[in-house]
This record gives C-alpha cells, sequence and structure tokens, in this order.
C-alpha cells in the first residue's frame, strides 16, 4: 500500500539489493538489469504511484531483509547480489509490503558504500526475519 509523496528536503541513507554484472565490475538493478549504480553518480527517475517509476529503496538494512522473495521476472535474478548503500532525495513514496518491511521509491540516489553477499546469505536472512 503507498503512501502520500513527499519530498525529502535533505539527503538520507538508504539501502538496495543490486546484481553484480559478470565481470564484477558493476552494480545493476536486479529487476531491470539495466539500471547501474556507479560511486558518485547520480541515477534518477521520477517518482509514480502503482510501483510504476522512481527508485526502490530501504531506509535500514532490516526493511531490506523483510521484503521478501524478488520478482520472479527480474532481469537479473542469478547474478550475484551484494547490498549498497546509497544517499537519497527529492520525491519520496513509501510502501507497506505485506511482509512487514517498508520500501521507498525516490527520485534521487547516489552510491556511497557496497557489501557484496551470497544469495544464500541474503535468502537466509530473509528466510531468519520473515519466521520469527
Amino acid at each position: 500500500m503507498a503512501g502520500r509523496l513527499e519530498y525529502n528536503t535533505e539527503a538520507a541513507t538508504y539501502f538496495k539489493l543490486v546484481a553484480v554484472d559478470e565481470d564484477e565490475s558493476r552494480f545493476v538493478s536486479i529487476f531491470d538489469g539495466r539500471t547501474e549504480y556507479r560511486v558518485g553518480e547520480t541515477v534518477q527517475d521520477e517518482v509514480r504511484a502503482g510501483h510504476k517509476g522512481g527508485i526502490y529503496v530501504c531506509e535500514s538494512l532490516l526493511d531490506l531483509l523483510k521484503l521478501g522473495p524478488l520478482p520472479s521476472k527480474s532481469a537479473m535474478i542469478d547474478n550475484p547480489w551484494a547490498v549498497v548503500q546509497l544517499t537519497g532525495w527529492g520525491n519520496k513514496l513509501r510502501y507497506n509490503e505485506l511482509s512487514g518491511g517498508t520500501k521507498v521509491a525516490i527520485s534521487s540516489v547516489s552510491l556511497g558504500l557496497c557489501c557484496s553477499l551470497s544469495k544464500t546469505q541474503v535468502l537466509s536472512e530473509m528466510q531468519s526475519i520473515l519466521t520469527r
């Protein structure tokens, strides 16, 4: 369920699960397989209700792990994954997920830190949280 559209006047920290491409040099969207996240570069996408726009992030690592399974139609679902820390600002729309987690569609992000995790580690943590 989507909340109301807000404007984030100050930059805040967010987290995102991304795919690591074949040569392990790029971080890309697991869902579309095209959106690339590079240190110091801004990625932008207009926020639109109904999951039709924005960059989807979480406000905490716990929310990230609570999101549950990724869509099976995701382009990079079989690639290795990494958790990245982003700085985000601009329009923001919050979605409360059935799994208890919250994700945010935000209009602008810039990559900060990353931490590679195996899919097994991520899925194990998600399962652990969802069964508590």
